[in-house]
């Protein structure tokens, strides 16, 4: 069946199925996500590692602590 024919047909169909059929088909067409595979935790691996560059964590956690117990 062509798409000649295949709005032909639509056009003898009552509005309610028109309907139906427009919203199937808006669904089918609607751009989807793109699929993602497994990921591994290792491509986490040295992620902020700028971000902390020069900060010593012990000192970091005491810090953080200190104001845990101020609270």
């Amino acid at each position: 069946m062509n798409y000649v024919e295949i709005v032909n047909r639509t056009r003898k169909r009552d509005p309610a199925e028109q309907a139906k059929l427009l919203n199937e088909l808006t669904e089918m067409i609607k751009p989807q996500p793109p699929q993602r595979g497994k990921r591994s935790i290792i491509e986490l691996e040295r992620l902020g590692a700028k971000i902390w560059a020069g900060i010593d964590a012990r000192e970091y956690v005491r810090q953080m602590r200190e104001g845990w117990e101020r609270r």
